[in-house]
């Protein structure tokens, strides 16, 4: 299945920065796919750092079954902002 680049820069961040689930080892390239969609949402709407903080630290407790850590998902939210302001710029 073809991604948009939208979905793929968003795949990078949370690659790079998201590991709830601490194993130390190369994720799949697909491993967090599921939430890619509805951080797109999230982003296409101009949401706050919070509110993605919030979207993942679900995921992580409800979905994963994982503590949340309040530092790292605020930071994967602050990074994923910046990196789809940085795409998404206006000339």
């Amino acid at each position: 299945m073809a991604h948009t680049p939208d979905f793929m820069l968003i795949r990078a961040v949370l690659l790079r920065d998201w590991e709830p689930i601490i194993c130390n080892e190369l994720l799949p390239d697909d491993e967090y796919d599921d939430y890619i969609p509805q951080l797109m949402e999230l982003l296409e709407a101009g949401a706050s750092q919070e509110r993605i903080a919030n979207y993942l630290s679900r995921v992580e407790s409800v979905t994963m079954g994982v503590p949340t850590i309040v530092e790292r998902t605020g930071r994967v939210a602050s990074n994923l902002i910046v990196a789809w302001k940085a795409k998404h710029k206006k000339p």
